[in-house]
């Protein structure tokens, strides 16, 4: 039993480190990433920053499209052909009203197919659904623990000890809640098993046909009212409806119908993926879901989805409703704020490394005995901290005053290959005075400190004087 326990402690921490989107501390940035253009294709760019300013650090491909623009080039899964037809997915998500944010998955996922993307979403949508309408046996069914527990994958993925280098994470995260609720109801007889397996007293192909036997007598044992932690503790079933809730609005409790996802003509969907793998299983997903629709925006966080010609899986972890910040605008038109949304965290990343960039080079000349005012004076930075700013073109002279030409320098090795910076001061030439700005191509103007990250702020900051 402790071998169980101990990889499926392995697959939470694996689960939840495959969370984590931006290194808080970090002011650098990889090469290149995938960005929408007009024409859907990709264009390099450096990566983007969060709330702060701060660059991701993670070398993910990023791309928002929508449902039928994807430009991961098709290929065979390694571990075999993907078994599931999505051609005739047919569904009311599409590529009309489903936008696909691959900016955070992992780099070693496979291509994904934004029909099975749709679909995921649409299985999510009515699990949600099942919840709103207290109908335990259809959320029950959605999950699909007895479809789960007989899988051959779940006996290669338990045999493997929940190894990454042979299992993915979107793969290990669907298992994992089945392997939980089967351990709940005959743990005794899963201890006997697979201590028989590591001791070397069955193969493989013993274990996989006893597991299925054991997956049988569990999914017997499972249902509506023996699984109870699936609604009380594992899931949002109950969670949602506690009086203590605060993920849903006023008014909820005393008409929660009217809280039900439907397809309508203002539906947008917007699915961020985390991970995808497709093989001979099926195609396995880490999701989160924010379907807006009229008032509401139903945010459907964590979702692990599993697709196969005979067997379909879906698990919502977590579930909010805010106000719908995009009513009225149609998908081109959010589309629209996505990419200058992602533009101003770009160029406020660059005004962070830009300014780490300052700091650096100022306490390095501090140790050689030339302090801030001289540099200014002397024009280390006499680009930089001219009203033009220093255009960063990745062509850096010798001839350029020594900070400039190490700020460009710095600012090209994190990827911020073009642009202009400015460096300046919020008062009297001091240190605790300096700020950067960071304007790209298309005018969006990033700074550091007190990033200007949301639209009001991005409307209110001028070029050369510093925003507080």
């Amino acid at each position: 039993m402790k071998r169980i326990l101990a990889a499926l402690a392995a697959l939470m921490m694996i689960s939840a480190a495959g969370c984590g989107k931006v290194d808080d501390d970090s002011s650098a940035a990889p090469s290149s990433e995938t960005v929408i253009t007009d024409g859907g294709t990709a264009a390099n760019a450096p990566t983007d920053a969060n709330e702060d300013g701060d660059p991701a650090t993670d070398d993910s491909k990023t791309s928002e499209t929508t449902a039928d623009e994807s430009t991961a080039p098709e290929k065979e899964s390694s571990e075999g052909e993907n078994s599931v037809s999505t051609d005739d997915a047919g569904g009311w998500l599409s590529e009309k009203n489903c936008i696909i944010i691959d900016e955070y998955q992992d780099e070693d996922n496979d291509p994904y197919d934004p029909q099975a993307i749709c679909k995921m979403a649409e299985l999510a949508a009515a699990q949600y659904n099942s919840i709103i309408d207290r109908n335990k046996q259809a959320y029950f069914d959605s999950v699909n623990i007895a479809g789960m527990l007989k899988s051959d994958g779940l006996a290669e993925t338990i045999a493997a000890d929940y190894s990454t280098d042979n299992m993915p994470e979107a793969k290990l995260s669907v298992y994992y809640l089945a392997t939980m609720l089967a351990l709940d109801v005959i743990q005794d007889d899963y201890t006997r098993l697979y201590d028989d397996y590591y001791d070397g007293n069955i193969d493989m192909d013993e274990l996989k046909k006893k597991n299925e036997e054991l997956a049988a007598a569990a999914a017997e044992k499972l249902n509506p009212d023996t699984a109870k932690e699936l609604f009380n503790e594992y899931s949002a079933f109950e969670r949602l409806f506690a009086e203590d809730c605060d993920d849903v609005p006023d008014g909820f409790a005393k008409d929660p119908s009217a809280f039900r996802i439907e397809p309508s003509d203002d539906l947008v969907c917007s699915v961020e993926l985390d991970g995808y793998t497709a093989d001979e299983d099926g195609i396995f997903a880490e999701l989160d879901i924010i379907f807006a629709a009229g008032d509401w925006e139903y945010i459907l966080d964590e979702c692990c989805v599993c697709l196969s010609d005979e067997e379909n899986s879906v698990f919502v972890q977590n579930i909010r409703i805010t106000d719908n910040e995009v009513k009225g605008k149609s998908i081109d038109e959010i589309m629209e704020g996505l990419a200058k949304e992602k533009n101003l965290r770009t160029a406020n990343a660059a005004a962070k490394t830009a300014f780490n960039a300052v700091m650096t080079f100022i306490a390095d000349k501090d140790t050689e005995g030339v302090h801030l005012d001289e540099l200014i004076r002397s024009g280390s930075y006499a680009k930089a901290n001219s009203a033009e700013g220093l255009t960063i073109d990745n062509d850096i002279s010798i001839n350029d005053a020594e900070g400039d030409s190490r700020l460009e320098k710095d600012l090209c090795e994190c990827g911020f290959n073009e642009g202009c910076v400015y460096v300046g001061f919020n008062g009297e030439v001091d240190l605790n005075n300096v700020f950067v700005q960071f304007k790209d191509a298309d005018g969006n103007i990033g700074q550091y400190p007190n990033a200007t990250l949301d639209s009001e702020r991005a409307a209110k900051v001028s070029w050369g004087t510093y925003l507080s």
